[in-house]
């Protein structure tokens, strides 16, 4: 946008703020104070709305409203004489094109308000807020005019979001040095275009309108630059990042290993310890060690962004902003609330993975090697199940496999999710999600492929983007991403301030909470129609024998669960605590990689499985981190869900262990989770908690209430075994004793001497 309409929104503002200049304005240049009282302010701003929304970027602007131009002063006697017959066409040409929004006597009036603006700039009260004496005598209140400007910032914010989303979408399924060039000079564009409103926002003083300073608040909480270089270069060097993950790649044998699939697969289904070594370091040297400057640069820039905008540092920015209040203590509670838990699954699976490979140099008391969990990051151990199942003689069904033998295609995956959602009375997906939707990895050219779903702002096209591969993980994870598109369509009619979650764990969580139904075995049956002998008859089994079987069933499908989702906890705290200390400057370049691995130490009990350096940086590995994305939404997601899904399970009148719950088909608990999702932002997200779950306060009681079996089990396991939960944070797990026999861990070795002796 120019600077000079910059500065005509500012002044429109400016002017509505200071209503006596109107009462004053008894003679105008080629206006006359009946024309001025026949046509208030609050229609020009009316007018005003219309002729703006479509003209963010036109050439119009720049002819029509370019208060230098010398040529406008001279014919603004000739504007009025031609004021009478421009009115009369007014009603036959309303539906016109753009060019003819502009009518001489729009620009008049707009006219009279920048001299009005000017006589303010010279007057020795300017800056000063208008009394409520001159507020009554104009007959406008503050609420009025905020009330109206907020309708220009919805037409604009909305115009600017649909633009901003294309040029993101255009780069992420086409991963260009073009595409990304467009999608930053355009944040640009809405960066100063933010900076104007905030601004004009700021001006607002004695709104009682509780609706309309919730909105104001909402637009001036945030931690944008004010200074465009700033915003450019944060949005350069965030690009940059995103490129190098996007586009790293490992070879090996002439053959090429991205993220998705190729590293994704090693990292789940390779038993070798030496492969899942080569895979894990070589994605952080080709990722993370590459990111290093780049990440160093972008905190510099956001922490100077954050102090302007009254924040000590980004950190805080994000700790308070986006939850209405500082979330610090909030989220300690709760790890501490969970926190035995995952010790005790913990102490389990480092027993097993003990004996799955000795080489690897654990000990009862040691940390977990990072490479060895399944997953690129260690935030989801699922994968291992084969490894660490309880009762690996109770027969369950492989889900992927039974997906491919079955014809499942990644349409069709996103087809079942779909007939979820409908079953209990949420929105179809529309004609433009399934028409512009990325589903597979395209052949011709690089993309990211990082799950996501995207709302373009028009109140129809809603997209996924992710790389869909048959399996029962990406159905999970495409039911999560369909969850935040009916989040989308169910605020859709909100103003463009409302329409987001509650808070950011909300938006993460729906899809989730709708998933813990996808996932249970009953639901599966019915995926699977039951009908194709599959599933274990256990009918001729004698009673006991059947509880017994059920039980270990049980055990098994609670574990797999608690593979995914208490594992992911510690994990998604560790991201964001250790981003906030880089902002407060409690880690700095100096130190970034040994912070990271000694908040892995503290939260996960995880390690790194060779030594690590000051050269590298293994935060950079992680997508979000990369990509600049906020992590603690997803720790709040995961307790959210579990809140959730208790609450939906409770109005379709669910009465057995919650474990077992599916609430398809149930039109009742669709209906309370559409009243919650249609509340978007509009109130405090306590609120918009207590309408789904009657409670005011985030808690880990659900979680507890869904594992109770398995908690149970594994305290009475790790007993039985001798294991003690809890790690050595100062015990590695990579050095080795070369014998005759082989390589041996020291520790293990040592373990295995003082277990003799002992």
């Amino acid at each position: 946008m120019e600077i000079g309409i910059q500065n005509y929104r500012m002044t429109m503002l400016t002017i509505f703020m200071r209503l006596s200049l109107v009462v004053l304005a008894t003679t105008t240049v080629a206006m006359t104070k009946k024309e001025v009282e026949d046509d208030t302010l609050m229609n020009i701003l009316h007018e005003y709305i219309q002729l703006s929304h479509s003209q963010v970027n036109s050439d119009l602007y720049k002819k029509e409203f370019d208060f230098r131009n010398e040529q406008d002063n001279a014919n603004e006697q000739d504007n009025v004489n031609e004021q009478d017959n421009v009115n009369e066409q007014d009603n036959d040409n309303e539906q016109d094109n753009d060019n003819e929004h502009y009518k001489p006597n729009i620009k008049n009036k707009l006219n009279v308000i920048k001299e009005l603006y000017d006589e303010e700039l010279n007057s020795p009260t300017n800056g000063k807020e208008l009394d409520n004496e001159n507020q009554y005598q104009t007959g406008y209140s503050d609420n009025d005019f905020a009330r109206e400007w907020l309708k220009i910032y919805d037409k604009e914010a909305t115009a600017h979001l649909n633009k901003e989303t294309l040029l993101d979408w255009q780069y992420n399924t086409n991963v260009t040095e073009e595409h990304s060039k467009a999608s930053v000079e355009y944040s640009q564009v809405v960066n100063k275009w933010l900076q104007t409103k905030l601004v004009e926002a700021r001006k607002f003083h004695n709104i009682s309108d509780p609706d309309l300073k919730r909105q104001l608040k909402l637009i001036t909480t945030t931690a944008e630059p004010n200074d465009p270089v700033i915003a450019k270069n944060i949005a350069e060097v965030t690009k940059e990042m995103e490129s190098i993950f996007a586009q790293g790649k490992l070879e090996k044998n002439g053959k090429k290993f991205r993220l998705i699939p190729e590293l994704d697969e090693v990292m789940a289904k390779s038993r070798d310890y030496d492969e899942l070594l080569w895979a894990w370091q070589g994605w952080r040297d080709k990722t993370g060690r590459l990111i290093r400057g780049a990440y160093s640069e972008k905190v510099q820039l956001e922490n100077m962004a954050a102090v302007e905008n009254g924040y000590k540092d980004n950190g805080e920015y994000l700790r308070e902003g986006q939850y209405e209040m500082e979330i610090t203590d909030m989220v300690n509670d709760l790890f501490e609330a969970i926190k035995p838990v995952y010790e005790e699954l913990h102490a389990y699976v480092r027993r097993k993975l003990r004996g799955y490979y000795p080489e690897a140099g654990m000990s009862k008391t040691s940390p977990i090697p990072a490479h060895l969990l399944g997953n690129m990051w260690a935030q989801d151990w699922t994968n291992i199940y084969d490894i660490l199942i309880p009762y690996p003689e109770v027969a369950s069904l492989d889900e992927s496999k039974w997906m491919k033998e079955h014809g499942f295609s990644p349409m069709k995956m996103v087809e079942t999710a779909e007939e979820f959602f409908t079953s209990i009375g949420l929105d179809p997906m529309t004609n433009e999600f399934w028409e512009n939707s990325m589903f597979t990895r395209p052949k011709d050219r690089e993309v990211e492929c990082y799950a996501s779903a995207e709302d373009f702002s028009t109140g129809s096209d809603y997209r996924i983007k992710m790389c869909i591969e048959v399996n029962m993980d990406d159905l999970e994870t495409i039911h999560h991403e369909m969850g935040q598109v009916e989040y989308f369509m169910a605020y859709a009619h909100q103003p463009v301030v409302y329409r987001d979650g509650a808070n950011p764990g909300f938006h993460e969580a729906i899809g989730d909470a709708i998933a813990l139904s996808v996932m249970t075995p009953t639901h599966m049956e019915k995926i699977q129609s039951a009908s194709n002998g599959e599933q274990a008859n256990n009918g001729e089994h004698a009673d006991n024998k059947v509880r017994t079987h059920k039980y270990k069933q049980m055990i098994n499908f609670l574990f797999k669960i608690a593979l995914k989702k208490i594992v992911f906890l510690p994990f998604a705290l560790h991201i964001d605590s250790y981003r906030w200390d880089i902002y407060n400057g409690r880690t700095n370049t100096s130190n970034y990689n040994v912070k990271w691995w000694n908040s892995r130490l503290k939260y996960q009990g995880i390690s790194p499985p060779i030594p690590r350096t000051e050269d590298d940086f293994d935060a950079g590995s992680k997508y979000h981190v990369a990509a600049n994305v906020l992590y603690i939404r997803y720790f709040f997601s995961h307790l959210l869900q579990f809140m959730f899904h208790e609450a939906l399970c409770k109005e379709a009148g669910f009465s057995g262990p919650l474990y077992e719950c599916d609430i398809y088909q149930s039109k009742t608990a669709g209906q309370k989770l559409k009243d919650m999702l249609s509340m978007g932002l509009s109130k405090p997200w306590k609120e918009a908690l207590g309408v789904i779950t009657g409670k005011q306060q985030m808690d880990a009681s659900s979680v507890m209430k869904y594992f109770q079996p398995l908690i149970k089990w594994l305290k009475e396991d790790n007993v039985r075994h001798n294991e003690t939960p809890g790690w050595d944070v100062d015990e590695q797990t990579y050095r080795m004793k070369i014998d005759d026999g082989g390589l041996y861990p020291v520790e293990a070795l040592e373990s295995e001497i003082l277990d003799a002796i002992s």
